[in-house]
């Protein structure tokens, strides 16, 4: 997140109502966050009533991000470095490949789709100050806002992948709307609870959507982890290709 895109965001999106001071307030807070180095977070997101499932990971300098992801019977480690992911197995560390055939490689071509659009916390913050209006502080470093339309739509929206990586119909949004909280602690971005709602239409049916997802972020400056050799091998030789 550049400052330069921040500053153009308030440009034309909030600095010509009354909550420029805010808004110029929260967005200093998410470039320092963002300048981190390195940094911690959870990530826990709820769709309609049911539980929360929980991501957690960890960036490095070295461009390497680490992940822990829900599986169905466990959690599941990732590595991911310049679009490319490495999973761990019960064999070992293996690369995954959007190339693979059948229902039992559905995991590697999950985890390829991932890792090619894979999106850094850090970067949602962006979008998330871009559609905001009725910005709100209050003491304690929490500040809340509600959505434009747009803007939540644009959040909510996502495109089906065929076998090959070809785009299919994409879903269509309608009554979109939601909201967002944040938290600033000593000057930096700690954390966002974001809220959707909506209906969807996709292949001429319609569902009501209901989103909530809450990203925390801790160590700023001061996470380190472990990198498997052999994962960081796989994706030095993927990037190579």
């Amino acid at each position: 997140m550049k400052k330069e895109l921040l500053i153009g965001i308030l440009i034309t999106g909030l600095l010509g109502a009354a909550h420029a001071e805010l808004a110029k307030d929260l967005a200093d807070a998410a470039m320092k966050l963002s300048a981190a180095k390195n940094y911690t977070w959870t990530s826990a997101r709820a769709f309609g009533d049911r539980e929360p499932r929980s991501t957690t990971g960890k960036t490095g300098s070295g461009g390497h991000t680490q992940l822990t992801i829900p599986g169905r019977d466990s959690s599941i480690e990732v590595l991911i470095r310049n679009g490319k992911a490495a999973f761990k197995t019960d064999e070992g560390w293996q690369l995954a490949s959007s190339e693979v055939e059948g229902d039992e490689n559905r995991r590697f071509r999950y985890l390829a789709y991932m890792a090619s659009n894979y999106e850094a916390p850090t970067q949602r913050v962006t979008e998330l100050i871009s559609g905001i209006t009725d910005l709100k502080g209050t003491e304690g470093g929490a500040y809340s806002g509600v959505l434009t339309e747009d803007g939540a739509k644009k959040l909510m929206s996502f495109r089906r992948r065929g076998r090959g990586g070809d785009d299919r119909e994409a879903a269509t949004i309608a009554g979109a709307g939601g909201s967002v909280k944040f938290v600033v602690t000593n000057g930096v971005l700690t954390k966002y609870e974001l809220t959707l709602s909506g209906k969807m239409t996709f292949n001429e049916q319609e569902r009501d959507i209901g989103r909530k997802s809450t990203v925390e972020f801790s160590e700023i400056g001061g996470t380190s982890f472990d990198i498997a050799e052999e994962a960081a091998g796989l994706l030095a030789s993927a990037s190579d290709k």
